[in-house]
């Protein structure tokens, strides 16, 4: 498979980091540095340049790997994808990757043994989101907090040499925060698929959500009253499971652990962000289909430095 891979123009458009012919490679500008102002931005500030570095890199490379199946409607084609980033995450292994993410993460990523199976973990993520409509709440965040351990595991191993703690509640926190600051997106590009039982449990509809997303350039129908009161049950819900797994999380041994290494005490510094970020959605109750709130930049700039 591999090699007959490498004689197609779909392939080699993978390979130089683009999603499709006409869009151009990712380039270091793109990669250098977070907006200023934002969560990243202050999770990362102290960190030496290098290590800034990797984090970067590795978080660009899980986004790619995440968003590989975006705008992937024929069948050939996204197992054309999902075979060629199956091999190159084993091609990183043996110090043979193709693509520019890879490459600029193999020093640190191609040496960890268990690399190569929290890059697939969130391969498997992305493939399920696309197309394993998981009919149990359980079954559906079970997913997700191995796709997010997974993420947090690659940051940690671009942070430390250290053994990696236990990210699972961890990861259900982060998750909650992407998903949920991103939904309009995810819903939009096909990127979350929701278990029927979720729908069920707030008596709403997949139909209904779909039609209150914002999506640039078009108007967004008023909900009615039953609909806006169910999206809002959803929304809360899982910030409510966000807050908590984040609570969780702080008073573990994980947390305690990652605040020992210099570097590793970022992850607390984004931990703490994002249950601000939480806890805001959670007082304001905004219909995060619809609008976006986000903490300030002097209110991250005091939590990143009392946790510093």
């Amino acid at each position: 498979m591999d090699n007959k891979l490498k004689q197609t123009p779909l392939a080699a458009t993978i390979a130089q980091g683009k999603l499709s012919e006409s869009e151009p490679a990712p380039t270091e500008a793109v990669m250098r540095e977070p907006r200023e102002g934002s969560t990243l931005h202050y999770t990362i500030l102290r960190l030496p340049h290098n290590v800034r570095h990797r984090v970067l890199r590795t978080l660009a490379l899980t986004d790619t790997i995440a968003s590989c199946l975006i705008g992937v409607r024929e069948a050939p084609v996204v197992q054309t994808k999902l075979q060629w980033w199956s091999d190159e995450i084993g091609r990183l292994a043996n110090n043979e990757a193709r693509h520019p993410m890879t490459q600029s993460c193999a020093d640190w990523l191609g040496a960890d043994a268990n690399t190569q199976t929290h890059l697939n973990t969130v391969l498997d993520a992305a493939t399920a989101a696309r197309f394993e409509a998981l009919e149990e709440d359980l079954d559906w965040l079970s997913v997700v907090q191995r796709d997010y351990s997974a993420r947090l595991y690659l940051l940690h191993t671009a942070l430390s040499d250290a053994p990696a703690p236990n990210f699972d509640t961890f990861a259900l926190s982060a998750a909650w925060v992407d998903i949920l600051g991103t939904l309009p997106r995810r819903i939009h590009h096909d990127q979350i698929a929701f278990p029927p039982s979720l729908y069920e449990r707030f008596s709403i509809t997949r139909e209904q959500l779909l039609k209150h997303i914002r999506v640039e350039g078009k108007p967004v129908p008023a909900a009615t009253e039953d609909s806006a009161m169910a999206i809002n049950q959803l929304l809360q819900a899982g910030i409510s499971e966000g807050v908590s797994a984040a609570d969780a999380t702080l008073a573990s041994d994980t947390h305690k652990t990652l605040r020992r290494d210099e570097n590793t005490r970022a992850l607390t510094i984004w931990l703490h962000l994002r249950r601000a970020q939480l806890r805001l959605w959670q007082q304001k109750e905004p219909n995060l289909l619809r609008e976006t709130i986000t903490i300030t930049p002097l209110r991250k700039w005091f939590i990143a430095f009392r946790q510093r």
